[in-house]
């Protein structure tokens, strides 16, 4: 997937040629990212690449399994669900509305979090 800058937002998890890196500063020409040890790299877009969702990484970051999907909540008791349909990463959440998308990386699961208020980072 090619991503754009209009995908990313600061602190999503993306790959560079150096490994997985957060993203730190977003500019109209580069992606200022940052390696585990604090070192920060200026990237052209076409040089990022987003990190697939695995259900490893669901896992280590609180998903909880059950035998079909994994889910986690905020506070207010409101659920993200996510599961694999066989070929592609599948989604709903539920708190007034029951919604339904494809997801694909990682950095799509961030921004579903924040907007649902789950205030949790996610770790590599």
């Amino acid at each position: 997937m090619a991503l754009k800058i209009s995908d990313l937002s600061v602190g999503d998890w993306v790959r560079t040629k150096d490994g997985n890196v957060t993203v730190d500063i977003i500019s109209p020409l580069e992606v200022v990212v940052m390696n585990d040890y604090g070192n920060l790299c200026a990237c052209k877009i076409e040089d990022i690449e987003p990190i697939p969702i695995t259900a490893e990484i669901l896992e280590k970051n609180g998903f909880e399994p059950s035998s079909s999907y994994w889910s986690i909540y905020n506070d207010a008791g409101n659920h993200i669900e996510i599961w694999w349909n066989g070929d592609k990463w599948q989604l709903s959440v539920n708190s007034v509305e029951y919604t339904l998308c494809d997801l694909h990386w990682v950095h799509q699961i961030q921004h579903l979090m924040r907007v649902w208020g789950i205030d949790k980072e996610i770790n590599l």
